[in-house]
């Protein structure tokens, strides 16, 4: 499972706690992730790889690594501009994520 913008690690703890083999979880916060370590640490979650990176750089470097994924969770906080951004920046991120996690999903499921 791969897990993007995944703050203090909710859905990336909840899918390793709830069975997946292996989980990645990203986001752009040292804080989040440290958060996120240390609640993996609290309820003894081991299967789960927490990383601080920009979760849309680190979309492509994954799809240019050809990595496979059953399951995608992108949550990006909203955006922090003013009203008049919000529709710029969800088109943004809609095509960036499209771009790259078109290529993430497991055979079996294209």
């Amino acid at each position: 499972m791969l897990d993007g913008f995944c703050n203090d690690g909710g859905f990336s703890l909840t899918a390793a706690r709830a069975g997946a083999s292996s989980v990645l979880g990203v986001d752009i916060s040292d804080e989040a992730v440290a958060r996120a370590r240390s609640n993996a640490a609290i309820n003894g979650i081991a299967n789960v790889h927490l990383k601080p990176a920009t979760c849309l750089p680190m979309l492509k470097t994954l799809s240019e690594h050809e990595e496979k994924f059953d399951v995608i969770v992108l949550d990006p906080l909203r955006s922090q501009g003013r009203k008049r951004n919000v529709q710029t920046a969800k088109k943004g991120y809609r095509i960036s994520m499209q771009q790259h996690c078109r290529s993430f999903r497991a055979e079996e499921y294209c």
